[in-house]
């Protein structure tokens, strides 16, 4: 059964003397079953920032999610916090609850809506908390559990302004989870990462005993099949994207398959990664540490 835990983290400043990291976070639903978190981090006059939705379906065993995350266009300027992000307007003010200002609400205007409609959410107050250089306590999330793995498969590519990756490892003896992942950088700040991954039985991705030779067939959110062999992923496997006109060709991609974990040429993939920096490549980190915590 999955478990999808959410936290959000954005900041806001206060002096103009010292300037001092005010982090808040907040989440909330958004349609077709999604929920959509903010997260953003750095000075009050630029603030790196994450917009995530995700969600879990086919009974919690399919999670997916889409991610922009940018490191311009966040401000907190007396008292109002201000971004565009991807999909994504925010324009809220933080109503303390009580206490030294760890909770409250952010109230004022939430919008988002995603490529092609496949989620919107319109909120005008969601609760979250504020914290002033990290003096408020809270709980932390539990670090992401190591996965038990006996087999998998990495494969990889890119174009011109995007990359993708697509993984396969079987957590369990009787399951397979295929994890998919699309970014499209959007230039020097920006990036629009777009997930998707499903927990299915383990025929679904079937090894040689040699590991010279593999195949995949998941469903849900994916057609066709992929053969795997001489570090190629070939056939006519697609992976259908949240927010994606059409779905996506995942063959070919280079590809590498091993006991536990293996990794592949993927280069290309990890350099769409580093164009987030400093605070932004570290939201981005916690976005996948989220993805990890739904598929366990």
């Amino acid at each position: 059964m999955l478990a999808l835990a959410f936290v959000a983290v954005v900041v806001v400043p206060a002096t103009a003397s010292a300037k001092p990291k005010v982090s808040a976070s907040f989440s909330a639903k958004s349609s077709h079953g999604y929920r959509l978190q903010f997260l953003a981090k750095g000075k009050p006059d630029r603030m790196a920032a994450l917009v995530q939705v995700s969600r879990l379906t086919d009974g919690r065993k399919a999670y997916e999610s889409v991610a922009d995350i940018t490191d311009r266009g966040t401000t907190y300027e007396d008292g109002l916090l201000k971004s565009t992000v991807g999909d994504a307007r925010v324009k809220v003010r933080f109503e303390p609850a009580g206490g030294p200002g760890c909770s409250g609400t952010f109230a004022g205007k939430v919008r988002y809506r995603g490529d092609h409609g496949f989620t919107k959410a319109s909120l005008n107050a969601v609760k979250g908390t504020l914290r002033v250089n990290g003096r408020c306590p809270s709980k932390q999330a539990a670090p992401a559990r190591a996965l038990p793995v006996d087999a998998s498969l990495v494969a990889c590519g890119n174009g011109t302004k995007s990359a993708i990756s697509y993984v396969v490892y079987r957590p369990r003896p009787r399951q397979a989870a295929h994890l998919t992942t699309r970014y499209e950088i959007d230039g020097r700040h920006s990036q629009t990462v777009r997930e998707m991954g499903t927990l299915e039985p383990a025929r679904t991705f079937i090894v040689a005993p040699d590991f010279l030779s593999a195949t995949v067939e998941p469903h849900g959110f994916y057609t066709g099949t992929g053969e795997y062999s001489a570090g190629v992923l070939t056939g006519d496997l697609r992976g259908r994207l949240p927010g994606r006109a059409r779905p996506d060709r995942l063959t070919p991609l280079s590809a590498a398959v091993g006991p536990g974990e293996v990794s592949s040429d993927c280069s290309d993939v990890t350099s769409a990664k580093r164009t987030l920096r400093g605070e932004a490549a570290g939201l981005y980190r916690r976005a996948e540490a989220t993805r990890d915590r739904a598929l366990r």
